[in-house]
């Protein structure tokens, strides 16, 4: 009689720690999954600097297009009137910004 109830104990207790065990794998899994799930916030502060570089980049180059169409249309600068000038001159500073803030994110890359 005792040895039943042993036989039934031992085959309790594996049964037990093979459940606890195939319970434990399955929680750890699901928190690998739901952690890869989401973006970290260093990937996410990566990919908006990215996102910044291009959209300054892409700035970058609509303003060289612009003042190489003024530059073709009008000469030199000291050729150009008032009011070319006075919008060519705010493009070249707007160039110029915006240029030094892409070295400045480009060395932050870097580093």
């Amino acid at each position: 009689m005792f040895e039943k109830a042993k036989e039934f104990s031992i085959k309790h207790a594996f049964s037990s720690a093979v459940a606890f065990l195939v319970s434990l794998a399955t929680v750890v899994t699901f928190l690998y999954y739901i952690d890869d799930r989401w973006a970290k916030a260093k990937d996410l502060a990566y990919v908006e600097m990215r996102l910044d570089q291009k959209i300054l980049s892409d700035r970058l180059y609509d303003l060289q297009q612009r003042l190489w169409m003024l530059e073709d249309r009008y000469g030199e600068e000291k050729e150009m009137p008032e009011e070319v000038r006075t919008e060519y001159r705010k493009l070249k500073q707007e160039y110029e910004s915006i240029k030094r803030q892409l070295e400045r994110s480009y060395r932050k890359v870097e580093k």
